[in-house]
């Protein structure tokens, strides 16, 4: 089929934050431009109107799971009606709900699917019993994809020992950050409350089990009496409370600023010392590239393949998952030595170059080609 005929759908989870919406709005205005219509959804209740590039974003109006059959059900209805060729999902919810609607709408739609973290990682790190279902609808509905997009190798590598997917439709993919364009923010309005304060090591990110915020806690009160850096932290999430409550048990609470949902975490890299990624498990974080498109020495566990690449070529200093001694010994390496942050800074503005706008999308937008073509 020639791209210009083709009818194509996007659909996102939630676009109300969180690295989905970032990978939505990233990818889906700019794959597949030449098509004859592209449609973009989301599957989350959708606030108010929401626009890209002019077009409306439908929603498929899912709040709970009472709500999955009649959002499948609405998107085999749009998926008959609209001619629909292929559908491109963007996390493991939208998924799902890809594989069941161009199924139930019994046409023959391509579905290309995406892989953000590493399949065999978050029922390890928060077994509930919904991750189990989710594993469960993953084993049967990936293998049967188009096309499996995976931020890291260790995804891909999961999807095909463990999901019995073909290695030919598993591929590895970047995300992309705009490098000039942080660069430029850099210097732009200081967050609220943070105008007066000195350096400090910053993080990011969504206070849930997988960020290993405890784990940063606990390392930054190791060495907290043998550095001058504040801790400060950007996010929000259900375990901010208690994340709260460990920094005032661990002595720590004047010591380290919990900022809540920050819109534009890049501001903060002016004055950081260091990013520290905790993280027990992740696909390819954007808060990382961010860092590193930032010039800000990085420091990471190695709870993606990334990491390996990252510090191979020097951009990163890297921890083993959950070692709170390694992760405080970095951290105060870092900060007490100006020649180690200016190499790790240099490392990863060269780095960075890979994961530039144009290169990735024209990688991303070849493999869809290849699917419908």
């Amino acid at each position: 089929m020639e791209i210009k005929q083709a009818n194509i759908v996007f659909l996102a989870t939630s676009l109300i934050r969180g690295g989905d919406k970032v990978d939505f709005y990233q990818f889906a205005p700019n794959l597949l431009r030449e098509g004859n219509r592209r449609f973009f959804f989301s599957l989350f209740k959708v606030e108010g109107k929401l626009e890209i590039e002019g077009k409306n974003v439908f929603s498929l109006g899912w709040g709970s799971w009472l709500d999955y059959p009649r959002a499948i059900y609405r998107l085999a209805k749009f998926i008959r009606n609209e001619d629909i060729h292929l559908v491109h999902s963007f996390s493991r919810c939208s998924n799902i709900v890809n594989y069941l609607a161009v199924k139930l709408s019994g046409r023959q739609v391509k579905t290309v699917m995406t892989v953000i973290s590493q399949l065999s990682k978050p029922s390890e790190v928060e077994p509930s019993v919904g991750w189990k279902i989710w594993t469960v609808l993953e084993r049967k509905v990936y293998p049967k994809s188009d096309l499996l997009l995976c931020n890291s190798v260790g995804a891909a590598e999961d999807a095909v020992k463990i999901y019995g997917c073909k290695t030919e439709k598993v591929k590895v993919v970047k995300n992309f950050v705009q490098i000039e364009k942080i660069r430029q923010r850099i210097p732009g309005p200081q967050v609220e409350g943070m105008q007066e304060s000195g350096f400090y090591f910053l993080a990011a990110g969504r206070f849930v089990k997988a960020k290993g915020f405890d784990c940063l806690l606990k390392a930054y009160t190791l060495i907290k009496e043998k550095i001058n850096s504040n801790l400060v932290i950007a996010g929000d999430g259900p375990l901010l409370p208690e994340m709260k409550k460990l920094a005032g048990q661990l002595g720590i609470s004047d010591k380290v600023f919990f900022l809540g949902w920050v819109d534009d975490v890049i501001p903060l890299h002016a004055k950081a010392v260091a990013f520290v990624a905790p993280s027990r498990y992740e696909g390819l974080p954007y808060s990382i590239l961010e860092a590193l498109a930032a010039g800000t020495p990085v420091i990471t566990t190695r709870s993606t393949s990334w990491v390996n690449e990252f510090e191979a070529n020097g951009a990163c200093i890297a921890v083993p998952v959950g070692d709170v001694a390694a992760l405080s010994t970095a951290m105060l390496k870092v900060s007490s030595d100006e020649n180690l942050r200016k190499r790790l800074s240099d490392n990863a503005k060269r780095i960075i170059l890979e994961f530039s706008k144009e290169n990735v999308l024209a990688e991303r937008d070849s493999l869809l080609r290849k699917v419908l073509i």
